[in-house]
């Protein structure tokens, strides 16, 4: 089958004298996750991560994909095809593979491709041939969902236009990055699996306001509603935007994040004359990722259900353990739980990762229906899982358990990731230091037992507020300071290969505390796994911060739970000795 795939689109480039196709896992907007339309890689060679780039030419398929999916996408490629890790240094990127010929005709998709990608490749004789081919050999409906306000933002559309208006003096400002858009206009939408989240872009300038989401008939509906009507934001179908986007660019700067900008929106700005660009929009992002004190108080609130359903769920596995269950059985049974326990449950915020014994060493394995594994219930087994709650929550938890007697290897490695992952949590940030700092702090008790623990990704992301599940803040950067409200994840782990993988994750707010600094307050409340701590190696703060950890979830959690089996596995891993 793939190998059939694999041919129809090199009897396309053929066709059209391509010599090499270049096509990355992406949409309009460089979104992580995407519509099923631009779902085409695991269609033509099996992979299905939310990562990578191909490289097709007449003898070669290559596939380029991070350490976070290389094992997997190891595990699932077709055959005849090669699969590179970009994280090595070691590794030929795809534009250095294209550079080694001396004629291209390099066949791509402009309106998902960004120019970032191909930076290397511009020094070089090159001739782009703008194609989708994959709408050719395997053409797919795009269908939008309905779209329907937002009304759980403290922060009106009328607040967030002025407040970008006031940065951007004098600027035609296009939003690209769909968060940025949704978030702008109070929207959400099902346009994109996991995320509530409608496909659109918006344009604000110094007099007018466009919003370009869903089909004729919806924009035209969205137009009439408030605060649309109010505000005479003018709603346009989604499919117009490339049409109309040149001649709303009146003023003599533009600016748009040149991250979230596909290849035929910039050949349209670069075509404009006598245009001063600025390529950021970093403000944007700081304001959506900030949230109010009401904001905050209702995210607490929805936390504490989830967490309350995660202990539902791990007090369900122990029951079940020695029974016959796979991974997906279990995800499924996760999916019932919420349903089941909250009326405000919309869907999952990402697809769960539950993984037994060496699966967890694939940073982000995802068991199928059709791809899966019994539950090896004398293994580790690692559970990262999140929610979108309508009332206006993102919500993202890993724990790694076990149902039996680990290994003093699983414990170690398990203690040193839990000891990272307090020591970030109990980390004080001052007002003018870099967020790096958590970084360092989660991954020093792993580096100090084994520097090839050291994990490959990073030590978290921000969270959404009815959004995406990864956004900004990065949990990284030098330069980048933390804000009063910000929501993150803290997420250290160790994979190792063939073996077991360990992560535990807890999604946090910042909060002032009295001496101009951050405290990091875990929305998370859900024990971790008793039997694969080893106390011996908690130093006196990290026991300290468990236990009042573990009274939090007493106080908070337990008098909640109806069901006596939960409370008892609860209470059986609230232990610090």
């Amino acid at each position: 089958m793939f190998q059939h795939h694999l041919k129809l689109l090199r009897n396309e480039m053929k066709k059209r004298k391509i010599t090499h196709y270049y096509h990355e896992i992406s949409d309009p907007h460089m979104t992580e996750f995407t519509h099923s339309f631009y779902h085409r890689l695991e269609w033509l060679c099996g992979f299905s991560g939310f990562t990578g780039e191909i490289v097709i030419t007449q003898k070669r398929a290559c596939l380029w994909t991070d350490s976070i999916y290389f094992l997997q996408a190891q595990k699932e490629i077709a055959q005849g095809w090669e699969v590179y890790d970009i994280d090595n240094i070691e590794t030929i990127s795809p534009c250095l593979m294209i550079k080694q010929n001396k004629k291209i005709s390099l066949g791509l998709n402009p309106e998902i491709t960004n120019y970032i990608s191909l930076e290397e490749l511009f020094d070089v004789e090159l001739n782009i041939i703008p194609i989708d081919i994959f709408n050719i050999i395997n053409p797919l409906p795009f269908v939008l969902s309905s779209i329907h306000l937002f009304n759980e933002s403290s922060t009106s559309v009328l607040q967030k236009i002025e407040s970008i208006r006031k940065k951007y003096h004098n600027s035609t400002i296009i939003l690209t990055n769909l968060a940025d858009v949704n978030w702008t206009f109070n929207i959400r939408a099902h346009d994109i699996p996991y995320s509530p989240i409608a496909y659109g872009y918006g344009v604000i300038t110094p007099t007018q306001v466009h919003l370009f989401v869903g089909n004729k008939k919806q924009s035209q509906e969205l137009e009439v509603q408030y605060p649309f009507n109010e505000l005479k934001i003018k709603v346009h179908s989604y499919h117009s935007f490339f049409g109309s986007i040149k001649n709303l660019i009146k003023t003599p700067i533009v600016v748009y994040n040149k991250e979230n900008v596909n290849m035929k929106l910039q050949d349209i700005i670069d075509s404009i004359p006598n245009l001063k660009r600025k390529e950021s929009l970093r403000f944007i992002q700081e304001l959506r990722s900030i949230r109010s004190s009401k904001e905050i108080e209702m995210i607490k609130q929805i936390h504490i259900n989830d967490s309350i359903i995660l202990c539902y769920f791990f007090s369900k596995l122990n029951q079940l353990k020695g029974t016959d269950i796979t991974e997906w059985d279990a995800s499924i049974l996760l999916e019932k739980l919420r349903k089941e326990l909250e009326e405000k449950y919309d869907e999952p915020s990402f697809l769960s990762i539950i993984a037994t014994g060496k699966n967890g060493a694939m940073m982000h394995y995802e068991p199928t229906e059709q791809k899966n594994e019994l539950i090896n219930w004398d293994k580790t087994l690692l559970c990262d899982v999140g929610a979108q709650y309508k009332s206006g929550c993102t919500t993202d938890v890993t724990r790694t358990l076990h149902f039996g007697t680990p290994t003093q290897k699983e414990r170690l490695c398990y203690t040193r990731v839990l000891q990272g992952h307090i020591d970030a949590q109990m980390t004080k940030i001052l007002q003018d230091e870099s967020i790096d700092k958590i970084d360092k702090v989660a991954r020093k008790p792993i580096i100090n037992e084994n520097e090839e623990w050291d994990f490959k990704h990073d030590i978290g992301h921000g969270v959404g507020h009815y959004s995406f599940v990864h956004e900004y803040p990065p949990m990284y950067g030098v330069g980048l300071k933390i804000k009063e409200g910000m929501t993150t994840s803290i997420e250290p782990g160790i994979y190792l290969e063939k073996e077991f993988g360990i992560r535990i994750e807890n999604v946090i707010v910042f909060e002032n505390t009295h001496n101009s600094s951050f405290k990091l307050t875990p929305l998370t409340l859900v024990p971790y796994c008793s039997c694969l701590i080893d106390y011996t190696l908690l130093t006196s703060e990290e026991k300290n911060w468990l236990k009042e950890y573990y009274q939090n979830i007493r106080d908070i959690i337990v008098p909640l739970i109806k069901d006596t089996s939960v409370i008892h596995w609860v209470e059986s891993n609230l232990v610090v000795e």
